[in-house]
């Protein structure tokens, strides 16, 4: 088993995090998990939190106000140690307006598999992985219009990788969010 594998499983088991998907996965495979918002339940103390931020964000930043923004959304997952565990991220370049996708995942993952985006169970993007550095691997192509439009109705994204040994892994991103920080860079 190699370290990655080991360590993502043992953070999946220690942490306490709740996330369900609509789909099973394999019985092999991790699941890592985001935690839910709790309800309010007339607790005082609940009652004064505020509530948790998206789990999406959008950013956009230009060298000039005068010119037009480079923008993003995106969504990352860590370890409670702050390691990423992934990162999806959809940019609009300003030269070309032509939606990206990027995937990060961790290093111990199998090149050659690539990795597969799937939208609540069912409609799946596969995309090769193009480079690692000392952070990560990384798989970046143009984001199919018909697939960000299915990502607007979704629930979860699951991306799914091969680990070095062959398991499986899963992890569930909540949509939550997605569709206003998209609505904001687009």
């Amino acid at each position: 088993m190699t370290d990655f594998v080991r360590r993502l499983a043992c953070a999946a088991a220690i942490a306490t995090l709740s996330f369900s998907t609509a789909s099973a996965a394999p019985q092999d495979a991790i699941k890592l998990t985001q935690p839910k918002q709790s309800a309010a339940t007339g607790d005082a103390q609940q009652q004064t939190q505020q509530a948790a931020p998206p789990a999406w964000a959008a950013a956009c930043s230009g060298a000039s106000r005068n010119k037009r923004l480079d923008c993003a959304v995106e969504q990352r997952l860590l370890l409670q140690n702050g390691q990423l565990v992934t990162l999806v991220r959809i940019s609009i370049p300003a030269d070309t307006g032509k939606p990206t996708l990027l995937v990060e995942a961790p290093l111990g993952v199998a090149l050659r598999a690539g990795l597969v985006l799937q939208l609540d169970g069912q409609d799946s993007l596969n995309l090769e992985f193009q480079t690692c550095d000392q952070a990560g691997c990384y798989a970046t192509a143009p984001a199919p219009p018909a697939f960000l439009d299915r990502m607007l109705a979704a629930k979860t994204l699951t991306v799914r990788v091969l680990a070095l040994n062959g398991r499986p892994i899963s992890v569930p991103l909540p949509m939550d969010g997605f569709l206003a920080a998209y609505g904001k860079i687009s």
